[in-house]
């Protein structure tokens, strides 16, 4: 899409995308950013869709080129309007930031369901035997494995997939290894 808009974009022009993920088109979408002048900003809603209004969630907002003071300046308007939580991050490390809050956590939480419903089935007892004795932490837990498992499989398959292809962090932790 973007480059079929590319010619209809010049200076004054505002352009602003709206996806979870932007290694897909993180490029492109500067290179218009540059090339047309346009103001342009990128924009990731961290909202829960089955809440019934956007009011106090968060929507990520990032820069895109060097003219995008007039995009960010709209979509901070209109989602202060909505009552959202605005939220300014670096367009460049969105995609390791959500492998951060969203692969490892979906991922992790897959990986333990899976786990959780093999040792339940091994033991032949029920979350309803084990809420009688869990401990805080455990309820914690289950609270979060209850929201994996309800879940559509689709959405943390597609997190986890992102997550694995964008690019590592580069730091000296992460070099240096467990």
């Amino acid at each position: 899409i973007l480059e079929q808009i590319r010619d209809e974009l010049h200076q004054g022009s505002i352009l602003v995308d709206i996806a979870s993920w932007k290694g897909d088109f993180d490029v492109t979408l500067r290179d218009v950013a540059e090339r047309t002048q346009a103001s342009v900003a990128s924009l990731h809603p961290m909202a829960d869709a089955e809440l019934p209004s956007l009011r106090g969630q968060k929507i990520l907002i990032m820069r895109v080129g060097s003219q995008s003071d007039r995009a960010i300046q709209f979509t901070r308007a209109l989602f202060e309007q909505l009552e959202m939580a605005v939220r300014e991050i670096q367009f460049d490390s969105h995609d390791r930031v959500m492998a951060l809050l969203q692969g490892i956590p979906h991922g992790s939480g897959q990986s333990l369901c899976q786990t959780f419903a093999h040792l339940l089935q091994e033991l032949g007892i029920g979350m309803h035997e084990l809420a009688k004795i869990q401990s805080p932490h455990f309820r914690l837990c289950s609270q979060a494995f209850g929201r994996t498992m309800t879940q559509s499989p689709d959405l943390s398959a597609g997190i986890i997939t992102a997550a694995m292809a964008s690019p590592q962090p580069k730091s000296k932790a992460y070099e240096a290894g467990p």
